[in-house]
């Protein structure tokens, strides 16, 4: 599928200057059809042109710094939109929406075939979700400390991060945006608690070894928790 994207690259390369422009000024967008011809993927046009669909209200605005745009990040490079060419630089995941950015970002956008504006909607960053198939792991140092993640989880994909834990430490795990239930799983005992919307918990570590969040929702679902790790 990464692939594939790739292939669109000459398509794409049409649309990225567009990624400074406004995602809800335009009812349909439509360019000039460039022809790809390639054994695995078929551009569809209407009467000759690409057909773009609007975008919601955008979810992610540059200049943002937040555990949203480090979970945009991470999904853009997961998906294979970190870089838009084999020469290009890969996007950094350090939680800061720059240019660079806003251009893999236009560059999903006009893969999914919607105005590269450059700032995801929500649907946008639920849809890098769906295509991103790894798990993500952060680091809490050994002394302990305190992280935001930021991510969307839908029926049947789950959304999962993981960290090292120390037998002993304290753990406290608090759902802080979104219609979601978090489960604690510890290395080899399975669940340990399942923190559900506006809920916390807190509790020691019963082993060392890598722990899962595992986000859970009924529906499509953006969401927050806050993993705070004492000593």
């Amino acid at each position: 599928m990464k692939e594939q994207r790739r292939l669109a690259a000459a398509v794409l390369a049409a649309v990225i200057v567009l990624a400074g422009c406004g995602g809800d000024e335009a009812a349909d967008t439509t360019l000039p059809e460039t022809t790809t011809t390639t054994a695995a993927e078929t551009t569809t046009t209407t009467e000759g042109r690409l057909e773009f669909e609007p975008n919601g209200t955008a979810f992610i605005r540059q200049g943002d710094r937040s555990a949203w745009v480090e979970a945009l990040q991470w999904y853009l490079v997961c998906a294979g939109f970190d870089s838009i060419g084999s020469d290009d630089d890969t996007i950094t995941i350090d939680g800061v929406f720059g240019p660079r950015t806003g251009q893999s970002v236009a560059y999903a956008q006009a893969t999914y075939r919607k105005i590269p504006t450059g700032e995801p909607d929500e649907a946008t960053f639920a849809q890098l979700a769906r295509d991103c198939e790894d798990a993500r792991s952060f680091e809490i140092p050994v002394s302990g400390g305190e992280v935001e993640a930021a991510g969307n989880t839908a029926p049947g994909d789950d959304d999962v991060m993981r960290f090292e834990g120390g037998a002993g430490r304290v753990v406290e795990v608090v759902v802080m945006d979104g219609n979601v239930e978090v489960a604690l799983e510890a290395p080899t005992s399975g669940v340990l608690r399942t923190v559900t919307p506006g809920g916390g918990w807190s509790a020691r570590l019963p082993e060392t070894g890598t722990y899962t969040l595992r986000a859970t929702a009924d529906d499509a679902q953006s969401y927050m928790v806050r993993l705070r790790v004492g000593g």
